[in-house]
């Protein structure tokens, strides 16, 4: 293994395991179980764009419906 595996333990910010990624899975696959999937392919592609621009808003601690807001008036956010 690297250097780069030991990060975490100098720097408290940088997370230890990959839970983030199955975090972000565990809610999609909940939205199947529980209404059965989606009905098409444009719903699940736009249910997948607004939680991507939901999270990564909440994850840099901005408020996600300005950031919503910005987008529909054609503002950059997240470069």
């Amino acid at each position: 293994m690297g250097q780069n595996f030991w990060f975490f333990i100098h720097d408290f910010d940088i997370p230890y395991d990959n839970n983030f990624m199955e975090r972000a899975l565990r809610m999609i696959k909940g939205k199947t179980k529980v209404s059965g999937g989606f009905r098409s392919r444009k719903g699940r592609e736009k249910f997948g764009n607004i939680m991507s621009i939901i999270k990564t808003a909440k994850l840099r601690k901005l408020n996600p419906l300005i950031c919503i807001n910005q987008i529909y008036q054609g503002k950059a956010l997240f470069a």
